[in-house]
C-alpha cells in the first residue's frame, strides 16, 4: 500500500521539504493552542479569531508563515498588526522538522 512513498522518502531533500511541511504545520497548532489553552478558549470547536476584532478566520488566513507574509502582518479585516512571534515559531518548527528529515531520523 505504501510502496509507491518509499522513493520519496528515500530522497534526503524530498524528505526534508516534506518534513519541513508539517513541521510548519504543528508549529501552527502550537500557536493557537498556547494562546487559547491560557484564556479558557475551546481549541476544538472555537473557530481561528482575530485577537484584535474577533472576525473569524478564513483558511487563506491560517495557512502558516505565508499568510502573515501575504497581508504584510496584519488583520485582513482591521489591519491590527499581528505579532512576529507566531510566523517565527511556525519557522522555528518547521527548521526543525526539516533537520530531522534532513538527517533521516
Amino acid at each position: 500500500m505504501f510502496e509507491p512513498l518509499i522513493p520519496l522518502f528515500s530522497n534526503p531533500a524530498i524528505r526534508a521539504g516534506l518534513f519541513f511541511a508539517f513541521g510548519l504545520c504543528i508549529g501552527s497548532f502550537l500557536t493557537a493552542f498556547t494562546y487559547r489553552i491560557p484564556r479558557n478558549i475551546d481549541w476544538v470547536r472555537e473557530p481561528s479569531r482575530c485577537t484584535s476584532c474577533r472576525a473569524r478566520l478564513a483558511a487563506l488566513d491560517l495557512v502558516p508563515v505565508f499568510s502573515w507574509l501575504v497581508m504584510h502582518g496584519k488583520c485582513r479585516h482591521c489591519g491590527t498588526k499581528i505579532p512576529a512571534r507566531y510566523p517565527l515559531m511556525e519557522l522555528a518548527c518547521g527548521l526543525v522538522f526539516g533537520l530531522i528529515g534532513c538527517l533521516g531520523f
